[in-house]
């Protein structure tokens, strides 16, 4: 045996009840079981005074080697399975039965069941026993699980009592503690506490459902009353709507009853607004149509010199030249202009006067909505800094520029982190600060402190970009042109 090196697994080893341990490769050399760690080989003991060796796990990677002066070596694989080798070392030492089998699943389960684990486990399952039917019971109704709670929680102060005192205490703690003798001052307490658990989350679980509902409930009325007043609207604007249908159909049988034709044609007009497959527009047939067409064609012709004496007239007054209105109604007059109309060469030059109103309507609308907002930024400056002051942050808020469109944040305790708070607020809206100051025409943010000095460039909207839409409502949006160009001609409208 003395020539026989088995070489084992990596494991760490300890004398049983010293600080002695260590760890290396386990191996069987010269008759003695060692361990070797890099160029140390430390002998556990001779094979041959091995008494008993014992493997303590399921897994097979730990054991307990005894020697017969009563040493005990623990060893345990760092993942190899040490029970292999030990038999080798048996069978190398010729010394059957060595090595004692292995635990079973079995006996681990009845040695790791003692009688205490067993009580503890039956009084485990009692109480979730006891728990369940508990919370079942208390959920059907709040108050009633409140009061199961309460009276559980009463019962277990008694029982609580009754185990301190253990004698003397009124007669009635004599017939709890024989109770209590009987099955255990211990179980007892659990299985109070688990059933007073269970009706405490019982009646939560009741509370929860009945605000479930009662929430539900009022969403259902907010939704039948929204449903209720939009029926209601539905109703009121198709009434309105009959109403007004019915006016304009009298206004219109009026009209053809007295042959006033242009009263028809805007009779007519409204009516196919309201309803466009209304009867009453038939009426007539195509001798009323031909005859509203020829009305349409004086109007038009009427309206082309109209314009052309509106333009005219703004070309002298610069405040006619400046009003939306007058120059909207001249171009619409001069725009139905063709190519065979008379008055065509006078109105392709009459158009360039009239662009140039346009362009000062254009700009006048600019200059209001930059005022707009101009006043916009003195009212917001006092109150963002009350805002920021009913924040926490003593700055003050003020503008700067010729247009006041600089915004400056002043406050000595300013630092990075206060820049990046107040930067992050929004508005009721959900705006950010920045963005918020950019639709107020703001073009820089500037936050000064005493060792900060952080400025913020924003590009608000052009004033132009925010009056294109109102110029388009008077269909000024665009640079005015006619479709075709005849000929110069020398003679100007104006």
């Amino acid at each position: 045996m003395t020539e026989i090196e088995i070489v084992g697994p990596k494991v760490a080893v300890d004398r049983d009840g010293t600080s002695d341990a260590g760890g290396g490769q386990l191996l069987l050399k010269e008759g003695k079981l060692m361990v070797r760690a890099s160029t140390i080989e430390r002998p556990l003991g001779a094979v041959s005074a091995i008494s008993e060796i014992s493997i303590v796990d399921l897994a097979r990677q730990r054991a307990r080697v005894r020697f017969v002066d009563g040493v005990v070596w623990n060893i345990a694989s760092e993942g190899d399975e040490v029970y292999a080798f030990l038999k080798q070392v048996e069978s190398a030492a010729g010394r059957p039965g060595l090595v004692a089998p292995p635990p079973k699943l079995s006996q681990a389960v009845r040695e790791a069941a003692t009688p205490q684990r067993r009580r503890w486990a039956a009084m485990t399952v009692v109480a979730l026993l006891m728990f369940f039917p508990f919370r079942m019971l208390a959920g059907l109704s709040a108050s009633a699980g409140h009061a199961m709670a309460l009276g559980l929680l009463v019962l277990l102060g008694v029982v609580v009592v009754a185990i301190g005192l253990r004698d003397g205490g009124p007669a009635i703690l004599d017939g709890v503690r024989a109770r209590l003798a009987s099955f255990g001052p211990v179980p007892v307490v659990a299985l109070l506490i688990a059933a007073a658990a269970g009706s405490a989350m019982g009646a939560s679980d009741a509370e929860a459902a009945g605000h479930q509902a009662s929430e539900h409930a009022r969403r259902v009325r907010v939704a039948e009353a929204k449903a209720q007043r939009e029926a209601a609207r539905l109703e009121a604007e198709a009434a309105k709507k009959k109403k007004a249908v019915a006016a304009v159909v009298a206004e219109l049988e009026s009209a053809l009853s007295d042959n006033r034709l242009r009263e028809v044609r805007e009779a007519r007009e409204r009516l196919r607004a309201l309803d466009a497959k209304h009867p009453a527009l038939s009426k007539g047939g195509a001798d009323l149509d031909g005859a509203i067409a020829k009305v349409d064609e004086e109007d038009r012709v009427a309206g082309l010199q109209k314009g052309l004496r509106a333009v005219r007239r703004m070309a002298r007054d610069r405040l006619r030249c400046e009003n939306a209105k007058g120059v909207s109604d001249a171009w619409k007059q001069l725009n139905g202009v063709r190519t065979s109309d008379a008055e065509y060469e006078q109105i392709a030059r009459a158009v360039a006067p009239l662009e140039r109103c346009r362009k000062r309507v254009a700009s006048r609308f600019a200059a209001s909505a930059e005022d707009g907002r101009r006043q916009q930024r003195m009212q917001m400056a006092p109150a963002l800094e009350g805002q920021l002051r009913g924040l926490g942050y003593p700055t003050s808020v003020t503008l700067a520029g010729k247009r006041q469109d600089r915004l400056v944040v002043a406050a000595d305790q300013l630092d990075d982190n206060a820049v990046a708070r107040i930067t992050a607020l929004t508005d009721d809206e959900g705006v950010a600060f920045l963005d918020k100051r950019a639709k107020e025409g703001v073009r820089q943010v500037r936050f000064r402190g005493k060792r900060l000095d952080k400025r913020f460039d924003l590009e608000p909207e052009s004033t132009r970009v925010l009056t294109a839409p109102l110029l388009e409502r008077f269909g000024l949006g665009a640079p005015l042109e006619l479709a075709a160009a005849p000929p110069a001609n020398p003679e100007s409208p104006e």
